[in-house]
């Protein structure tokens, strides 16, 4: 090949393409009907041009010459439509949802074996009373002040700073709950959830022996809609995870646990997601002692609702076109 002559009968073209490419800068959509369509026939042409200069020649600075003019009109031409933050909102939602309902037997093992710890406290605690000290100490602070019935107004300081633990502290709970799955095969996620039933059980068999666990449930509840559910979800993820471990079926376990962390990473976002909107509720509402009880228990119902609705209903018509293998 004569470089000369191949370069001074191609260059036009190399020339115009790089036109091309800089009105369709901000998408292919810039471009006529016809200019589009010129577009990609040199598109083509030029990319026959790379790949004949890299076996024909050494020229390395025309080599990169033309990769990048390549890449470039690539990138113009085939850019992906820019999505609309609403449509970007939309995708999450569904994401979040249609992954809760693909997942929903890892979720509902999650939430049993929590109940398994509430089932365990309170069994203990009522038939072997002697044995209550070994899992809730009624002179912990926390627990007097649950047992009080009462909760000391919060300035605005404090609510602050409650806030702004509860939002960092219970999304690292759960991400610690789901991540401990792939070492532990799922085990410490199992053990993490019954661990948190036990104590939720061990204070509110306490709370019902004074006669405070409404006290307890109607204080609980507003944030625990979000949180709770959310400490669920998350353990799902480590479930979704170490099952993938257990019983790969016919895939490799590293195939397997691919495929599967795909919906855990979803499940652990959502979860993190819910957690953070429960924080405010835990920090301002939950533990105020001038919203009255009532208040607290509507907006309970209500937010229970909701995440109930969300998961079960929300673009399910998606479904079955978009179905991944589990």
């Amino acid at each position: 090949m004569n470089e000369v002559e191949f370069v001074a009968q191609r260059e036009p073209e190399w020339q115009r393409l790089s036109k091309l490419c800089d009105r369709a800068e901000n998408g292919a959509r810039q471009l006529s009907g016809p200019e589009l369509l010129e577009a990609f026939r040199i598109y083509r042409r030029v990319s026959a041009d790379l790949a004949r200069v890299r076996t024909s020649t050494g020229n390395l600075e025309l080599i990169q010459f033309l990769n990048a003019l390549v890449g470039r009109a690539y990138s113009s031409l085939y850019r992906r439509k820019r999505q609309r933050a609403k449509q970007v909102v939309e995708e999450a939602l569904y994401a979040a949802a249609a992954t809760v309902r693909r997942r929903w037997r890892a979720i509902f093992l999650s939430t049993v074996t929590f109940f398994v710890g509430v089932f365990f406290a309170t069994s203990v605690i009522s038939m072997r009373p002697d044995l209550e000290s070994q899992l809730i100490d009624r002179n912990d602070p926390n627990v007097r002040g649950w047992l009080s019935g009462e909760f000391d107004q919060r300035s605005s300081d404090e609510a602050v700073l409650m806030h702004a633990f509860y939002a960092s502290n219970n999304p690292r709970v759960a991400r610690y709950a789901a991540a401990l799955s792939v070492a532990t095969f799922g085990v410490l996620t199992v053990n993490i959830m019954i661990q948190n039933g036990i104590a939720i059980g061990s204070l509110g068999t306490v709370m019902a022996q004074e006669g405070k666990l409404d006290h307890l449930l109607v204080s609980v509840m507003p944030h625990g809609a979000s949180e709770l559910t959310g400490a669920f979800i998350a353990g799902g993820a480590g479930l979704v995870m170490g099952g993938a471990l257990i019983a790969p079926g016919r895939r490799r376990r590293g195939d397997a646990l691919r495929i599967a962390g795909k919906d855990a990473f979803v499940l652990i976002v959502l979860s993190m997601t819910m957690m953070l909107i429960a924080a405010p509720f835990e920090g301002y509402f939950s533990f105020n002692p001038s919203v009255p009880d009532p208040l607290k228990a509507i907006v309970a119902l209500l937010m229970l609702a909701g995440w109930i609705a969300f998961f079960s209903t929300y673009r399910r018509d998606r479904d079955a076109t978009e179905a991944e293998p589990t």
